[in-house]
C-alpha cells in the first residue's frame, strides 16, 4: 500500500511471466510477457472482462469506448476506428504545437499552477483537434469540474457501499452539477455543429457521419456525448 509502483517494479523483474499478488480477499495477476498479453487482450479478449473500477467512470462517461463491452464495445470500436488513423493523428501535432508555445507565451514571471495550466492546455487541444471548438472561455470552469468529477469516480469504487449518484449527499451534489456542466459544454458543441451544418475533417464530423457496416445507423446525440467525453 505504501508504494504501488515499487512493488509492481519488483514483479516485472523477477522474471517470471506473471506475478501474482493478494489484496485482502482478492487475488491479481500482474501479467508482463507479450505472448500473454496479446492471449488475453486480442485472441480471448472476450474472456475477460474490465474491472469494477471502471464503474465510477461508466456513471461519469457513460456508455463510451472506455467503459463498454461486449457487442456494444464492437460496434463503437468500429465506428471510431477510422478517426485515430494515423495520418490523422500526425494532423493534429502542429495545433499541439501552436496551443503549447501561446501558453508559454501567456506566462509570466512569478508564481503559476501547473495543473491548472495543463488542464487548460490540454482541454484547448481536444477541442480544436476533436471539435474544431476552442474552449479557453471554459477552460476554467471545464477543468474544475473535470477534477471534482474525477475525484467522485475515484471515491465511488472505493465505497464499500456505493449509493447511486442521485441521492443528494454532498458529494453527489457535487458530482451531479459537476457532471451536468461538463456535458452542457460538449453537448453545445454537437447542437452548433448539427445547426451550421458545416462538414469538417475532425473527430466530432467523423463521428456524426459514422455508419454501422452491418445495420446503417449513425450515433445518436447522447452517444457523441459518451465517446467526446472519453
Amino acid at each position: 500500500w505504501k508504494d504501488p509502483l515499487a512493488l509492481f517494479v519488483r514483479g516485472t523483474s523477477q522474471c517470471v511471466d506473471d506475478e501474482r499478488f493478494r489484496f485482502a480477499w482478492m487475488d491479481y495477476v500482474l501479467v508482463s510477457d507479450a505472448d500473454a498479453v496479446r492471449h488475453i487482450l486480442v485472441e480471448n479478449g472476450k474472456n475477460y472482462h474490465k474491472s469494477p473500477n471502471y464503474a465510477g467512470l461508466k456513471v461519469m462517461l457513460g456508455e463510451g469506448l472506455l467503459t463498454s463491452e461486449g457487442e456494444a464495445w464492437k460496434r463503437q470500436r468500429r465506428l471510431t476506428q477510422p478517426a485515430f488513423h494515423r495520418e490523422r493523428i500526425a494532423g493534429f501535432v502542429e495545433t499541439m504545437a501552436r496551443c503549447t508555445r501561446e501558453m508559454l507565451a501567456r506566462w509570466e514571471p512569478g508564481e503559476l499552477c501547473i495543473h491548472q495550466e495543463m488542464n487548460r492546455l490540454t482541454l484547448r487541444i481536444v477541442g480544436l483537434t476533436l471539435l474544431s471548438t476552442d474552449f479557453e472561455d471554459d477552460a476554467k470552469a471545464f477543468g474544475d469540474a473535470l477534477g471534482v468529477a474525477i475525484k467522485w469516480a475515484n471515491e465511488h469504487v472505493e465505497r464499500v457501499v456505493r449509493l447511486p449518484p442521485w441521492v443528494p449527499t454532498p458529494s453527489n451534489v457535487r458530482f451531479r452539477r459537476a457532471q451536468d456542466l461538463i456535458e452542457s459544454i460538449v453537448l453545445r458543441a454537437v447542437r452548433e455543429r448539427r445547426e451550421s451544418g458545416a462538414e469538417l475533417d475532425d473527430l466530432l464530423g467523423m463521428l456524426m457521419q459514422a455508419r454501422d457496416e452491418e445495420t446503417g445507423e449513425a450515433m445518436d446525440d447522447r452517444q457523441l456525448l459518451h465517446e467526446l467525453l472519453t
